[in-house]
């Protein structure tokens, strides 16, 4: 079911700019980059929101399983990028226009929310949820952090936030 849930929020999501009041009917680029940054980008919060509870009504196991989502929306000059989960944006800008990326300078767009991030740890540690890399059988910790029920195997989300998931937002995992 991830890979419907994924195509679910991405066709959600990009409906809902279509059809969102307040910029729906706005035209002109620089007045929806104002709109946007206008209240502090909580459009774009308010849209995955939307999107998350839109899944919660669908019909799709969307109980342990979600997406991260990731948003990159240019706006003539301007760049937004919104993200939620692990999904990572980037932009490499060809600075001579000369198509060799060897020179190419790399940004990062948008930050990964992990579990292990001292401020997401804190919010799933007083929602009674757990971070804690798995064990192997040695007792030894392996791979990445990881969002646990207290005394339970599972959820065991690599991120600290999703669409979907909705067992793990009880512990923590917005």
């Amino acid at each position: 079911d991830c890979h419907l849930i994924s195509q679910f929020v991405s066709k959600f999501i990009q409906l809902e700019f279509q059809t969102f009041p307040g910029i729906a009917k706005l035209k002109n680029l620089e007045l929806i980059y104002d709109k946007l940054i206008s209240n502090n980008y909580e459009i774009i919060k308010d849209i995955f929101i939307n999107a998350d509870n839109a899944l919660r009504d669908e019909e799709m196991d969307s109980k342990y399983s979600g997406t991260t989502c990731v948003l990159v929306i240019q706006l003539g000059e301007h760049i937004i990028c919104a993200n939620t989960g692990d999904s990572r944006a980037i932009l490499v800008f060809d600075e001579k226009n000369d198509n060799n990326l060897e020179f190419a300078k790399v940004f990062p767009l948008s930050f990964d929310t992990k579990p292990e991030n001292p401020g997401e740890k804190q919010r799933i540690l007083r929602m009674g949820g757990i971070v804690e890399k798995i064990k192997n059988q040695l007792g030894q910790e392996m791979g990445p952090y990881r969002v646990w029920e207290k005394n339970k195997e599972y959820p065991g989300l690599a991120m600290s936030r999703s669409i979907g998931d909705f067992y793990g937002k009880k512990i923590g995992n917005r």
